[in-house]
């Protein structure tokens, strides 16, 4: 779920892009990146925190860059697919 969809809004590529941003950075550090306790807890956390694990030292800056911007709260500043 992408943070704009926690508010209610209609999903659209941009929450694509969140979506393969959390799948990827789940591929990179073995978990979550807003990883919590509960689906409510982890809903507010996507749409509100930053994510909780830190990407490995081996990942180049500037896929640690693209991940970021893939995960962005806004979906305006997200890449295009």
């Amino acid at each position: 779920m992408a943070p704009e969809q926690t508010g209610g809004a209609i999903p659209g590529p941009p929450g694509d892009i969140f979506a393969l941003g959390i799948v990827l950075w789940e591929l990179l550090c073995g978990r979550h990146p807003f990883a919590s306790p509960s689906p409510i807890d982890t809903a507010y956390a996507i749409a509100h925190a930053e994510p909780a694990a830190t990407l490995p030292p081996e990942v180049p800056s500037g896929m640690a860059a693209l991940l970021r911007q893939m995960l962005d709260k806004n979906p305006a500043l997200r890449p295009p697919a």
